[in-house]
């Protein structure tokens, strides 16, 4: 694990390899702002998973606004942090910024992938999904290695997309042997930073609550996404001064920004949402929410690396279709037959399973779509 300062995990943290660690245990107030200040502006890049990607600005002075709203959130009574999500993302690098907030140890770990043990007393852990296939492991082995003392606690943070099943049934789990634990789940995105947060949930649509400096703006998406009434659906548009700016355009101290995600009307202060509106299709005439499909084919194909996509051919129309890892050696046609007599348990049977070499992971965890090939539903493409 390699060494840095704390003015190098501020300015490059990025780039320095897949497990790293800082220590801002001396590093004071003053400092940490002067070390933000020499930045002037770092850009955060969207994902790119569900949309064209583009870079989103901010000031060193939004940056220092984000490390103090999510060690808000968060708490100030931690003594590490234990992170598994790159800084070259948003979220990755306010796990840093709260660190140097808190004058606390950072130490990263890239997917948890070298199951880096969890140090301190009070622990912060920030996960995205790919590093639940570690964190059980890592979590039970810190309380196990705790022998000393009961007041240990630790707090696992999550977001990027939707909590995996099995980092709700840890903390549980946990729990129920009696250990102080909990997870917190953060809403937000490289445009806005952090918007909201709630405890780990299954409840899909369970209400997050409003961070404080932050504004949502009614925006109306009824008539396209087949709501009104009670159940009327807007395109969540939110306004607060962390709001970034996007890259080349005109540098601004706050604003407003949209973030394709789809929200229903909720009591002042919190939010419940359904869905992302590029994840929110109509194919042969029925909504299908892909979000929601991902989650039941994960219960379906648990060790499967995989993306879903609609899929707008000239010849067949709109269909959906599943994309899997070559690398998880699993025949597509074997695949799709599986799903067939598991039809009952998921909305809707993707009309095609194909294998891509293409795929890869954003810095946030999630699988990136290569581009699709215009071809027939029943043909699957090579390993």
């Amino acid at each position: 694990m390699t060494p840095v300062t704390p003015e190098v995990a501020l300015k490059a943290g990025s780039a320095l390899g897949s497990s790293w660690m800082t220590d801002f245990t001396d590093l004071s107030r003053g400092d940490f702002e002067l070390h933000l200040a020499a930045i002037g502006e770092m850009g955060f890049n969207t994902s790119g998973t569900s949309g064209q990607p583009s870079t989103w600005m901010r000031t060193s002075h939004q940056l220092l606004q984000e490390a103090e709203m999510t060690a808000h959130v968060l708490g100030l009574d931690h003594d590490s942090v234990h992170s598994t999500v790159s800084s070259e993302s948003l979220y990755g690098f306010a796990a840093v910024l709260v660190a140097a907030k808190l004058q606390i140890p950072y130490v990263y770990d890239c997917w948890g992938v070298r199951q880096v043990p969890i140090r301190g007393k009070q622990p912060l852990v920030f996960s995205i999904p790919p590093s639940w296939q570690t964190l059980p492991d890592s979590l039970t082995r810190f309380f196990d290695e705790d022998r000393s003392s009961e007041t240990s606690s630790v707090r696992v943070i999550h977001a990027g997309a939707r909590l995996p099943p099995v980092a709700y049934q840890t903390v549980l789990r946990l729990k129920r042997h009696g250990h102080h634990i909990d997870g917190v789940e953060l809403f937000g995105a490289s445009e806005t930073g952090v918007l909201g947060s709630r405890q780990f949930s299954v409840v899909r649509d369970a209400p997050w609550t409003v961070v404080s400096d932050t504004t949502v703006v009614s925006n109306d998406q009824s008539a396209i996404h087949g709501h009104d009434g009670r159940d009327a659906i807007h395109l969540l548009t939110i306004g607060g001064p962390r709001v970034g700016h996007i890259e080349g355009s005109a540098t601004t101290t706050g604003g407003t920004a949209t973030t394709g995600d789809l929200v229903v009307d909720s009591p002042t202060g919190t939010l419940r949402i359904i869905g992302r509106a590029s994840r929110r299709v109509k194919p042969g005439g029925r909504w299908v929410d892909l979000d929601r499909l991902d989650s039941q084919l994960l219960g379906l194909l648990p060790e499967v690396k995989f993306v879903t996509t609609p899929i707008d051919d000239p010849l067949w129309g709109e269909h959906i279709e599943l994309i899997i890892d070559p690398s998880c050696s699993i025949d597509a046609d074997s695949v799709h037959l599986h799903l067939r007599r598991h039809s009952d348990l998921i909305d809707v049977v993707p009309i095609r399973v194909r294998a891509d070499a293409s795929l890869d992971r954003s810095p946030m965890g999630k699988i990136r779509l290569p581009k699709p090939a215009h071809s027939r539903p029943g043909q699957h493409a090579a390993a």
